[in-house]
């Protein structure tokens, strides 16, 4: 059992990784393609993993059944990275909506852009964060 979680674990993290990818690239056509892009998808991808990491570590331990938990944080990673794919060059439209009033302020142009981005990015990774101490439970 323990070879088939380190499998299933493994490729989990191959598919993340993958998802940061596809992200990048979506992320590039809806906010810019540039530093403050790539600046995005690095910062919100690290925070979200060490988010929830974090929280899962605090409360892995009154789990009852880590391995439920991990599954179904794999199949909101699945909807949720796969939703961010299909969305994010749809959004580009509605970021630019939302950014018109700044063209003028560059700073805040980046910051709310950024903002928007980040919150965004981070909910898949947030969970994708929180199914390491899960494994780690059940193992």
């Amino acid at each position: 059992m323990k070879t088939i979680l380190y499998a299933i674990f493994a490729l989990s993290g191959a598919v993340s990784l993958a998802f940061e990818t596809l992200w990048f690239r979506q992320a590039g056509l809806t906010f810019g393609n540039n530093v403050w892009a790539s600046s995005l998808i690095l910062s919100s991808f690290m925070a979200g993993i060490a988010l929830g990491n974090g929280v899962a570590a605090r409360y892995a331990a009154c789990t009852a059944r880590p391995i439920v938990a991990y599954a179904l944080l794999e199949i909101a990673i699945a909807i949720s990275g796969v939703g961010l794919v299909l969305a994010l060059p749809s959004m580009t439209g509605l970021v630019a909506a939302i950014l018109a009033p700044f063209f003028e302020q560059l700073w805040i142009l980046n910051f709310v852009r950024l903002g928007v981005g980040f919150v965004v990015l981070l909910i898949p990774a947030t969970a994708m964060g929180a199914t390491l101490p899960l494994i780690i439970r059940e193992l």
